[in-house]
This record gives structure tokens, C-alpha cells and sequence, in this order.
């Protein structure tokens, strides 16, 4: 597994990685979305919590993080092309666009999905 991220990092392997956790608080996502790559924090952007400028600190950088990233109308066309291996923009407070295009994208969330009786009675 080592040897695959480091070879998709480096551009050696064209298949794009994303890894979306999501599960209940305190099971272990933060761990494997920030602790696992701090030694490469030079290669690391971490997304903001929310908002039209979530990814502004994620320009030139290789791997993407973001830790209970609010998906909101202004950011999930954005999210949906970084998920999908595609350029997208990277708008910055009182700095122009720049393009973004990570090689590898974690996220984590601690919503659940929905369960039957949360979806509410069909009648």
C-alpha cells in the first residue's frame, strides 16, 4: 500500500485515489485523514470546515485533506471535480483563482446515513 500511494504521488501510477470516511465520532478517521501523512506536510492542503473558500490553502499541493468538510452549495461543484481526479479552482481571500488538482483526496465526515426510521413512513 506504502509503495502504491508513494508511486501515485511521485505520478507513476494514473489511477486517482480518493478515500471518503464516514462513520461515528471518535472511530479513527482523523487518524487515517491527518496523523497518517503529517510527515508529508509540505505535499499537504487542508481544506477549510466550509464555505466558498474551502480549498485555499490546497494550491500546489499533492495530497488534499479536509476533516468534517461541510458540503454547501457554493463548494460541492468543486469538491465533486476534485473527488473525480478533474482541475478545479481554488478561489482565495483578496487573491486571484488559481487552478487545484490533487493526486490524492481524503475527507471524513461524522454524519450517518439516514436509517428507515429517520427517512420517515412512505405513504
Amino acid at each position: 500500500m506504502a509503495w502504491f500511494l508513494i508511486s501515485r504521488l511521485q505520478g507513476r501510477v494514473y489511477k486517482k485515489i480518493d478515500l471518503f470516511l464516514q462513520g461515528a465520532s471518535n472511530s479513527g478517521k482523523t487518524y487515517w485523514t491527518s496523523q497518517l501523512f503529517s510527515p508529508l506536510s509540505a505535499m499537504v492542503g487542508k481544506m477549510s470546515t466550509g464555505g466558498r473558500f474551502c480549498l485555499q490553502n490546497c494550491e500546489r499541493r499533492r495530497i488534499v485533506i479536509g476533516e468534517e468538510v461541510g458540503i454547501t452549495l457554493d463548494n460541492i461543484i468543486r469538491l465533486k471535480e476534485l473527488m473525480s481526479g478533474g482541475v478545479t479552482t481554488c478561489e482565495r481571500k483578496g487573491k486571484s483563482v488559481v487552478k487545484c488538482k490533487a493526486s490524492l483526496v481524503l475527507m471524513n465526515s461524522n454524519n450517518l446515513r439516514p436509517t428507515s426510521h429517520m427517512r420517515g413512513k412512505r405513504s
